[in-house]
């Protein structure tokens, strides 16, 4: 009897919390596009129009609790367009009053400036060739910076790990035509509640930017309604015990 109601107790927090997540790719179509974002098919986010001074973001519509921990890891695509590869991308995690609709400004801080209360990890081409795990106080040209060399072929492709757990962000890139690697680790706080996603920005000159196989493996934070139906579940289920009590209480005296 008394597992039955632990299992009843584990499926109403298993209701109200949509259940554990678990690693899995994400469908690009449901994240909210800003700038010149756009969506080509499920698998593929593209960030640019193939034209200088542009800007543009993609987030997850829900915020993430980021305390629990969080990983994934996507691939990154550059194509050289008239100049020679330029341009970049960041892994955000941002909490800025617009929320999954923030966008940043353009030129070279890949579209990370004016997006309030972040931490990102960035990769940057052409004269910058590095990455950098960085706040939004400090713009990705500060933080923690690596250098990490990006030819100037016809096609670039970058695969990106990322784990941040115990106030500790990581990463490793690599450089899926040369086959270069690079692993940085800064003690850093992400926002608590954050929303996660990509922006990107192009100065004079620019390449075609996208980012594919995004993989996710955190927690949403629980939206006010299952909050509701949480406590809703937990009080029908104490007096469902309650009266199964007094019942026994009675069966006593019979």
């Amino acid at each position: 009897m008394r597992m039955k109601r632990i299992a009843l107790l584990f499926s109403l927090a298993t209701l109200a919390f949509g259940g554990q997540v678990q690693a899995q790719t994400v469908d690009f179509t449901t994240m909210t596009l800003n700038g010149l974002a756009t969506v080509p098919n499920s698998n593929l986010l593209s960030l640019n129009e193939s034209g200088g001074s542009e800007a543009s973001s993609a987030f997850l519509p829900t915020a993430f609790d980021t305390t629990a921990g969080v990983a994934g890891s996507f691939d990154f695509i550059l194509s050289r367009n008239t100049y020679s590869q330029s341009g970049g991308v960041a892994l955000l995690f941002q909490n800025d009053p617009a929320g999954a609709h923030a966008l940043g400004n353009n030129g070279g801080i890949i579209g990370t400036t004016g997006i309030q209360n972040a931490v990102g990890i960035g990769l940057q081409s052409q004269i910058l060739n590095s990455a950098t795990i960085f706040t939004s106080a400090e713009g990705p040209y500060g933080g923690s910076i690596t250098s990490f060399n990006v030819p100037a072929d016809l096609y670039e492709s970058f695969h990106l790990a990322f784990s941040y757990s115990g106030g500790v962000l990581s990463y490793t890139a690599t450089d899926s035509n040369t086959g270069q690697s690079i692993a940085s680790t800064r003690m850093i706080t992400l926002p608590s509640n954050a929303f996660i996603g990509f922006t990107s920005g192009t100065d004079a000159g620019y390449a075609l930017q996208s980012v594919t196989n995004f993989t996710l493996n955190t927690t949403p934070v629980p939206e006010p309604e299952s909050w509701t139906m949480m406590i809703a579940g937990m009080s029908l289920l104490g007096a469902v015990l309650c009266r199964r009590r007094g019942e026994n209480r009675f069966a006593g005296f019979a």
